[in-house]
């Protein structure tokens, strides 16, 4: 799917491919076992996310993938506290256009930045972030981190 659509994301002004993902995709995260399948297509969500976006980086795509925590939907059902929209509209912003390859995981007013299977970043706030305070707090995020894809020479566009 992700190969029909690489060139329509990139004729477009945003170019940015943002994928669902969830923390139990983590193998350093996995301290309840179970869930096989259901960890496994996470992990490798994760693994094509990395791979994509080394292999759009000729085209300028951005790709992520975010986590976004207990979140009112279908799945998570009426009583989730969660609402990532916040986070999302910031990723797809112009101003975290340097982030490619990244994981995140969103969780109410925690957002983490993974390096591999473990967290590099964290940002705390009680209540939910608005798109300025992520971008403001983009540094703090990434202080421990390169935000584009980790031991490679990105191009400069």
């Amino acid at each position: 799917v992700a190969d029909a659509f690489a060139p329509h994301v990139a004729a477009s002004s945003r170019r940015i491919m943002m994928f669902l993902s969830r923390r139990a995709g983590s193998i350093a995260d996995n301290l309840s076992g179970g869930r096989y399948l259901y960890r496994t297509s996470k992990a490798a969500l994760n693994a094509v996310v990395k791979s994509l976006a080394i292999d759009l980086i000729p085209k300028r795509v951005i790709v992520v993938a975010v986590h976004p925590g207990w979140v009112r939907t279908d799945m998570g059902g009426p009583g989730a506290p969660i609402e990532i929209a916040s986070a999302v509209t910031w990723l797809a912003s112009d101003g975290a256009g340097d982030i490619n390859g990244q994981v995140f995981v969103v969780i109410g007013g925690d957002v983490w930045v993974m390096n591999g299977w473990s967290i590099s970043g964290h940002l705390h706030k009680d209540g939910t972030w608005t798109p300025d305070e992520l971008e403001a707090k983009k540094e703090e995020l990434f202080a421990d981190h390169d935000r584009t894809l980790p031991q490679m020479a990105v191009p400069s566009w």
